[in-house]
């Protein structure tokens, strides 16, 4: 896989009707172009303005919209499509080797993915943690036995459907996060941790084998990209039959 990054703040552009485009030499000479022509709302609140200029990652001011009129009169609104993506919480990658702007993000570790219902596969196949891995702004680490702040009460959860949570993350309370779960069933399990995004996740999977506890832990990283740092978790089988699972869960934020 080529090595992505993060597209930088104004790199690409992506227009009032989802539509992408660049601003060309060509279309200056069919028709007009001027910059931060627009006020942008969302859910009813003002994002910027217009005439407001928005700051790029490395502190240069860059104009907050691009309008582009054509020899007919037609109109396009362009928007910075890192800007945009963070309002809807959709992480953007940029090749430069291949000059492809990626939306959204699809990860599981190892290969796994996110289905876990493959046939053949046992959760015993699966390691009880995975320090180092990363997902979002979350890297595992050994894991810690803590208290702190409850981001996730203690949890009974007994059910055929898969368990799933997504939790706010207060950076303020910590700078790690311990998850807990007791696996009271008779059937191994699956627990995955990590970042769900409006497109695309980024989830770290491991095994709560049956009639044991385990913790995993996660240091939260700088969050520079914008997104909200939301903690989403996960349990499901994997390969075996969906039967009812017996299980406790319970997560904390602590400093270290």
């Amino acid at each position: 896989m080529k090595k992505q990054s993060r597209l930088n703040f104004w790199k690409g552009f992506f227009s009032a009707a989802l539509v992408f485009g660049c601003i060309s030499s060509a279309m200056a000479v069919s028709g007009t172009v001027s910059f931060s022509q627009v006020t942008l709302a969302m859910n009813g609140r003002a994002v910027f303005s217009k005439g407001e200029s928005l700051k790029a990652s490395n502190g240069q001011s860059i104009p907050s919209s691009i309008s582009y009129i054509d020899e007919t009169g037609g109109g396009t609104t362009y928007l910075p499509l890192a800007y945009v993506s963070r309002l809807l919480d959709t992480p953007v990658f940029w090749d430069g080797t291949t000059g492809t702007v990626s939306l959204g993000t699809f990860k599981g570790i190892n290969g796994e993915g996110i289905s876990v219902t493959e046939p053949g596969k046992e959760s015993s196949s699966l390691p009880l943690t995975r320090e180092g891995q990363v997902a979002g702004v979350f890297t595992e680490i050994s894991p810690i036995k803590a208290d702190g702040f409850p981001i996730l009460e203690k949890t009974e959860y007994r059910s055929t459907a898969d368990y799933s949570v997504k939790t706010p993350v207060q950076v303020g309370n910590g700078n790690c996060i311990s998850v807990t779960m007791t696996n009271k069933g008779t059937n191994g399990l699956v627990l995955m941790l990590g970042r769900e995004y409006t497109v695309g996740r980024e989830l770290i999977s491991t095994q709560v084998p049956a009639g044991q506890t385990v913790t995993r832990t996660l240091q939260i990283g700088k969050v520079s990209d914008g997104l909200i740092p939301w903690l989403s978790v996960r349990v499901s089988y994997y390969g075996a039959m969906p039967q009812n699972m017996d299980f406790t869960i319970s997560a904390v934020q602590f400093s270290t």
